[in-house]
């Protein structure tokens, strides 16, 4: 992390109150998010 950007953690919970979410939905859940993160320029680290 450079000394312009921070470093931040973020525990997410999914669950769907009716039935247990398939791979398909939590997959899809996490690329909106991930898609929402970089609108302002967050990212992974690797």
């Amino acid at each position: 992390v450079s000394e312009h950007e921070k470093s931040l953690t973020y525990e997410i919970s999914l669950r769907a109150g009716d039935h247990t979410l398939t791979d398909q939905e939590v997959d899809r859940s996490v690329h909106r998010i991930m898609k929402r993160l970089a609108k302002l320029d967050a990212r992974l680290r690797e």
